[in-house]
């Protein structure tokens, strides 16, 4: 016969009083100061990234930049659709990752975002040389 444990039987196991700590044993802790220091943030100067995206064929290098300018994650700029992009600004709504279309990681990136017109320029023709080169490299029928 397996035994059943409930509330009533731990109860009374106990003698009636069950106490919960309210308590946080480790608030009373001392840490030692931390001695790491502040760590700085490596930089990527524009010459360099301008060099890094030439190494990359057209459409993956204008990817690149629209990155950089807008600060999108690449999952937020491969969902971008023609209904996000505007004379002046990109609208973010979904990301696209490893095939799954989903809103975006942080409530606070769907949101517009203001873009100049050479940065509007280099989107819509990576999507138009997209558009046009699709045929190249799709193995439909």
């Amino acid at each position: 016969m397996t035994p059943i444990l409930d509330a009533t039987l731990v109860r009374h196991a106990i003698g009636g009083e069950v106490q919960i700590h309210h308590r946080k044993p480790l608030k009373e802790l001392d840490l030692p100061p931390d001695t790491r220091g502040i760590r700085e943030r490596p930089l990527i100067r524009p010459a360099q990234v301008s060099g890094a995206a030439r190494t990359y064929p057209g459409t993956l290098c204008k990817m690149i930049y629209v990155a950089v300018l807008t600060g999108l994650r690449v999952s937020e700029l491969l969902a971008l659709k023609w209904r996000n992009i505007h004379k002046d600004s990109i609208t973010v709504e979904h990301r696209y990752s490893r095939g799954d279309w989903s809103k975006t990681k942080t409530r606070t990136s769907a949101a517009t975002i203001a873009a100049d017109a050479a940065l509007i320029g280099r989107i819509t023709s990576s999507i138009n040389w997209l558009l046009q080169h699709a045929d190249d490299h799709c193995e439909c029928g």
